[in-house]
């Protein structure tokens, strides 16, 4: 019986969902099962992972879209392996990722998150994104420390500790905050996961987050850090949205979303381009011709 199941809450990444599931079939770990949840596509990503011919694979779909902490709370009540590992629709999974996060859990952990390469929208890898193992409220309530998706866990914690279904932004990083204390998390310096960001973030869509951010800390921030900081923390948030803007017309949001990696050198650059490359050359059964 499978111990892990991947998990992929989608809605509207049909241009990206098929590598993010190839990169699945990928893993040197095949016992698996996968669970795909469409949160209202209307691109027509629903229909491409519906032709997966494959028993470990489940797909539902719905025609509302209810936001991601809503599926993930979902994903976690429908899951029933003892560990689930979550993903986002426009990402690919590192071959190792859950070779190397099932051997963390086996040591008794909550959850393992492990670091990340930024991609741009061609799939070419740019900049390293470490997780980071820190206890302090100030750093998760700044930026969240783990790159979200590519945390593996119990699925009984997920369970215990549901995200919060009001926020559709930073969702991630209030359940972090929240569960300070209350988690054993291990954080890998391995490389798990390929994150989709370059070309991907528009202003729109990053004062979102730090709308989000706002309300992470406006919610926890009085009694971790207290009222000042967390005034001044909420105001950084609004300088740092403005800068965004005033970056969009200018053609250096790029630039801006780099800042947050760092750099790789040419010797992997070229190694990570080579495993995306055999990640994206994976046949899926029913997509792909035999």
């Amino acid at each position: 019986m499978a111990e892990v199941t991947v998990a992929i809450s989608f809605c509207d990444n049909a241009g990206t969902l098929l590598d993010c599931v190839r990169s699945v079939y990928a893993q040197t770990v095949t016992d698996w099962r996968l669970l795909l949840v469409d949160d209202g596509s209307v691109d027509g990503g629903g229909d491409l992972v519906a032709a997966l011919d494959d028993p470990r694979v489940e797909l539902f779909r719905h025609r509302e879209n209810r936001g991601t902490p809503v599926r993930l709370n979902e994903i976690s009540q429908r899951v029933s392996t003892p560990l689930l590992a979550r993903m986002d629709g426009d990402d690919l999974m590192h071959p190792r990722r859950l070779e190397l996060s099932l051997a963390a859990l086996a040591e008794g952990a909550d959850l393992v998150a492990g670091a990340a390469v930024s991609v741009d929208g061609d799939t070419r890898p740019s900049g390293l994104r470490p997780s980071v193992a820190t206890s302090d409220p100030l750093a998760h309530l700044r930026h969240a420390p783990l790159v979200h998706a590519s945390v593996t866990g119990r699925t009984q914690w997920f369970l215990e500790h549901p995200y919060d279904a009001s926020l559709r932004r930073c969702q991630d990083q209030e359940l972090w905050v929240r569960t300070l204390g209350d988690r054993d998390t291990v954080v890998l310096d391995d490389v798990v996961l390929y994150l989709r960001e370059a070309g991907t973030v528009p202003a729109a869509k990053y004062a979102r987050s730090m709308a989000g951010t706002r309300a992470v800390v406006r919610r926890h921030g009085p009694v971790l850090v207290g009222r000042g900081r967390a005034a001044r923390m909420s105001a950084l948030t609004v300088a740092k949205e403005v800068a965004y803007r005033v970056a969009e017309p200018l053609g250096l949001v790029d630039r801006l979303v780099g800042r947050r990696s760092a750099t790789l050198g040419p010797a992997d650059l070229v190694a990570h381009a080579e495993v995306l490359e055999a990640i994206r050359s994976v046949r899926l059964p029913g997509v792909d011709p035999a």
